[in-house]
């Protein structure tokens, strides 16, 4: 099972060079690769900042056009953040690391 973090979902979709051959080869290799729901949370936030243009639509359909499943975020997954060391200020962090 593979997770995969906001920007990195976001590099899948438009075939980014930043999808190293490694990291391409974890995800083809893998069983079951996840978006969190947080994910289209983020990118939702962040157009509507201005700091990222998509349409939300693409990026909800891409997740299962790319072959992969959506992982909600349960209540559950909610309160275990407050058990996580605060490395980062993003609160979106927090939701994809528990």
């Amino acid at each position: 099972m593979l997770r995969l973090d906001t920007q990195i979902y976001l590099w899948c979709l438009v075939d980014s060079p930043g999808i190293t051959s490694a990291i391409a080869e974890q995800i083809t290799e893998v069983d079951g690769v996840f978006v969190r729901t947080a994910c289209i949370w983020e990118a939702s936030s962040k157009i509507g900042l201005g700091k990222l243009e998509a349409q939300i639509s693409d990026l909800v359909q891409g997740i299962e056009a790319s072959g992969f499943m959506e992982l909600p975020v349960s209540t559950e997954d909610a309160g275990q953040v407050a058990s996580l060391a605060p490395i980062h200020q993003d609160p979106f962090d927090g939701l994809l690391v528990a």
